[in-house]
């Protein structure tokens, strides 16, 4: 597992951490990320979508995603499940891919999420990137799925409740 420096750098890279409290509780926060069709409903960011995903969602499963940005341009990106405690924990890694089948330095993403009650409070932590500007790319792209996430969660619930 990835520990937060308290600066954001280590010896091996950067890194960064999010934190980000739902009013919604840990399994409802923990199926947005396990099920493929919800994941998917919120996890790029703002104007992008998703034109094809695949998820095994287990310890050792692949994953891979294919976004699309506003302006058409498309971005491909990869990696594995690491460890899964539900509800609690998601551990997984990441890289991006090119045009020609080259991949990025891989990454490691984990997601600690705590009841609090009827929310959670979600921990997301990224790293180690190469440069400054890939982990400044990173964590604009997640502040801005993580604001999704709130919305779908809303709406979510909203679909969910009785009568």
């Amino acid at each position: 597992m990835l520990t937060p420096a308290p600066d954001g750098e280590t010896a091996n890279g950067l890194q960064f951490t999010l934190v980000r409290y739902f009013d919604a509780p840990r399994a409802r926060v923990f199926r947005m990320w396990s099920e493929p069709e919800l994941f998917r409903c919120w996890s790029v960011p703002a104007g992008f979508h998703i034109a094809h995903g695949t998820s095994d969602f287990r310890p050792g499963g692949a994953w891979r995603c294919h976004m699309v940005a506003p302006d058409g341009t498309e971005h491909r990106a990869s990696g594995r499940y690491l460890e899964i405690l539900a509800p609690e924990y998601i551990a997984m890694s990441h890289r991006w891919e090119d045009a020609h089948g080259q991949h990025s330095p891989e990454t490691q993403l984990g997601v600690n999420l705590d009841a609090l009650g009827e929310r959670t409070r979600l921990i997301l932590h990224q790293g180690l990137f190469a440069s400054e500007a890939d982990r400044s790319g990173h964590e604009a792209g997640w502040s801005e799925c993580l604001d999704t996430l709130a919305d779908q969660l809303h709406a979510l619930a909203a679909h969910e409740k009785p009568g």
